[in-house]
């Protein structure tokens, strides 16, 4: 089986829908098909491009896991997130459009796209998975947003990434202490009121304990 075309009746392809169909060069997707599960196509190793419709929402993780030959990747404005090792181990594609549509790209997303040398990350994304361009050995530049780095001041940086890596751990740094000096100011916060209560009640307590006594002495 080399090329296939799906039916108009289908809405969705299940996970490991194509899993290992490694003889599989082309495949038609109607507009029907609103979702690629996961591992939809992991392991067509021959498969050299596919157009994803503009109807499809949904792309599971690891969708193209393993497309060797997949030179051409074009998402369409409808999809709003790359999942966890969407295009893991897709070493021939030299470029991929991510389009203003997507918000997160998840962990691995790119790991090992061996072949990929440039990346513009829209400002539409606000979240990039662990490890996003592991092992992208040739990737010599990531145009991306200013909110993914700590100490540059443009609104858009071209950087390699071995130093996209560093400034995403950094921001994860400072986010995490971030959460965590808030954590404690409330902690703080919640005992100081905790305590002031209970002062509070004790107060009460010997005021109405000392009338008592008053009144029982008269």
């Amino acid at each position: 089986m080399t090329s296939i075309t799906i039916p108009n009746s289908v809405t969705s392809l299940g996970n490991c829908c194509f899993h290992g169909c490694k003889s599989l060069t082309s495949i038609t997707i109607p507009n029907s098909v609103t979702s690629l599960g996961d591992g939809c196509f992991h392991g067509c190793k021959s498969l050299t491009s596919i157009t994803i419709p503009n109807s499809v929402t949904s792309l599971g993780d690891g969708c193209f896991h393993e497309c060797t030959s997949l030179t051409s990747i074009t998402t369409p404005n409808s999809v709003t997130s790359l999942g966890n090792g969407r295009f893991y181990h897709c070493t021939s594609p030299t470029s991929t459009t991510i389009p203003n549509s997507v918000t997160s790209l998840g962990n691995g997303c790119f790991h090992h796209c061996t072949s990929l040398t440039s990346i513009t990350i829209p400002n539409s994304v606000t979240s990039l998975g662990n490890g996003c361009f592991h092992e992208c050995t040739y990737l010599e530049e990531i145009i991306s947003p200013v909110r993914f780095f700590v100490h540059f001041p443009n609104a858009v940086r071209k950087i390699t990434p071995e130093e996209f890596e560093k400034e995403r751990i950094e921001n994860e740094c400072i986010e995490k202490e971030r959460i965590e000096k808030e954590r404690i100011e409330k902690e703080r916060i919640k005992n100081e009121c905790i305590e002031k209560e209970r002062i509070e009640k004790e107060r009460i307590e010997n005021e109405f304990n000392s009338a008592v006594d008053k009144r029982v002495n008269m």
